[in-house]
């Protein structure tokens, strides 16, 4: 299956990528990325995420489901922080529509990270709980 097929797009799906760079100065520099999503299969949140590798350290991706708004801003505030500068990418997936969020990994969220399917994005941007909880509800209800 193409991933850029146009046939394919009444299966689209979003996913939210918050992004967070090191240092204000350096927009380029990421210090971790996220994808965030909601399983219309499984009923619940999925976070994909990972800490960028750096000097020596290899970092491992991680995985959680989530049913909760509150409790997925709790976790990105504290992975990302609260006062840190990120990016936040709204990607129109459609690939996806029918996967398990189980079989979604980290890697694949990022290797098919591609500017022609992003919808949205914005910089510089300070992660706030309304701001997140209406991403996320737009997560869920757009389908």
């Amino acid at each position: 299956m193409s991933y850029n097929d146009s046939n394919l797009q009444m299966n689209s799906q979003l996913i939210l990528s918050i992004k967070e760079h090191d240092s204000k100065e350096n927009k380029q520099s990421i210090d971790t990325i996220m994808f965030i999503g909601w399983s219309h299969i499984d009923n619940v949140y999925f976070i994909r995420g990972k800490r960028q590798d750096i000097h020596d350290n290899n970092f491992v991706p991680y995985a959680f489901n989530c049913e909760n708004e509150c409790d997925i801003y709790n976790f990105i505030e504290f992975v990302i922080g609260y006062r840190k500068t990120s990016s936040i990418i709204l990607y129109n997936f459609n690939n996806i529509s029918e996967m398990e969020c189980y079989d979604l990994t980290y890697e694949f969220l990022e290797e098919h990270m591609d500017i022609n399917y992003e919808i949205a994005g914005y910089d510089n941007i300070k992660v706030k709980y309304l701001e997140i909880v209406k991403c996320l509800k737009m997560l869920k209800k757009m389908f």
